[in-house]
């Protein structure tokens, strides 16, 4: 990918391209130009910065390992489940949001990435540019390990609010307390304590 930029040694720039937001850190004074080959699933990292290649450090290369997340699909409620799951969680917070522009395959307005946290876990959303014939499944659940009955019941209640229950609240042999729930976005969430 080739995108041109300004940016001081050590700042993060944000490049725009067809709609697609690319951000970095800049390694250079002026980094002018970037070419940047990712090859064997991302084992061997190299760059091109103002004509110059050189090859990444190994620090750098850990610095840039793989991280997993959970990332979200909706169809134009991103933003809503992001700020009610920051609402529900302690330690949770929106960190980025970024938004289709004007002539963008998406909504204008509407989230072309975001990312939060959820007691400290991040979690990336979008809102879907196409009408998809799929939503979200109970196969796949966001896990929540309970300390507390009452925080527990609180958080059924909330997260079951407008949704489905698949199992109340309830001692179920595997647990001491276990509920299972889908929030009014879709999204399943089961929560355990002991």
């Amino acid at each position: 990918m080739i995108f041109a930029a300004e940016t001081r040694a050590g700042a993060e720039a944000t490049v725009v391209t067809a709609g697609v937001v690319w951000s970095f850190i800049g390694e250079y004074r002026i980094a002018l130009a970037a070419l940047c080959v990712i090859s064997d699933g991302a084992q061997s990292v190299e760059s091109t910065i103002m004509g110059r290649e050189r090859r990444l450090m190994p620090d750098e290369e850990k610095l840039m390992s793989d991280q997993v997340l959970p990332y979200l699909m909706y169809e134009g409620q991103a933003e809503e489940a992001m700020r009610f799951y920051v609402s529900v969680f302690p330690d949770s917070e929106v960190l980025e949001i970024l938004r289709y522009g004007k002539g963008a395959p998406g909504a204008e307005g509407t989230v072309s990435r975001a990312k939060f946290t959820v007691a400290g876990q991040t979690i990336m959303c979008a809102d879907s540019t196409v009408k998809n014939a799929f939503s979200f499944s109970p196969a796949t659940s966001l896990f929540v390990e309970c300390t507390s009955k009452e925080r527990m019941k609180l958080l059924v209640e909330r997260l079951a609010e407008g949704g489905q229950v698949f199992m109340p609240l309830d001692n179920y042999g595997f647990s001491k307390l276990f509920a299972w729930v889908a929030d009014r976005f879709g999204v399943s969430w089961q929560l355990s304590m002991g």
